[in-house]
C-alpha cells in the first residue's frame, strides 16, 4: 500500500513540512492523495512568498507545480484550495489587494 512518509517523519513540535518535488515518482505514487496537508500547506505558503503574493484562483496550479505535478485535475484543484482556505482561516495568508500574501 502506498501512503505519504512524511506523516511519519514529521515530530511533534515541526513547524515547517518539506516541499517534496514528486515529477520523478512512478504516474501510481503521484497522487494529491498522498500528500500530506501539511506539505500541500507548506507549498501553498512557499509560492505566495517567492511569488510576493498569489491569486487565490491561482494557488492550486502553483502549489501543484512545486509537488512536482504536471496536471492539475478539479480533485488537485478542491485539495489544494480546501487547504489554501485552511491557511487564511489561521491567519497564516491574508489578501491583500487582490492577492495572498503570507502574514
Amino acid at each position: 500500500m502506498l501512503f505519504d512518509a512524511l506523516r511519519f517523519s514529521l515530530r511533534p513540535g515541526m513547524t515547517d513540512a518539506p516541499v517534496r518535488d514528486r515529477s520523478d515518482l512512478a504516474s501510481a505514487a503521484r497522487k494529491i492523495e498522498y500528500v500530506a496537508p501539511e506539505e500541500i500547506r507548506a507549498a501553498i505558503e512557499r509560492l505566495a512568498q517567492v511569488s510576493y503574493g498569489v491569486s487565490p484562483g491561482d494557488v492550486a496550479n502553483g502549489a501543484c507545480r512545486l509537488l512536482g505535478f504536471a496536471r492539475v485535475t478539479d480533485e488537485m484543484r478542491a485539495v489544494v484550495e480546501k487547504e489554501r482556505d485552511t491557511l487564511i482561516a489561521d491567519g497564516r495568508l491574508v489578501l491583500k489587494g487582490e492577492s495572498l500574501v503570507v502574514a
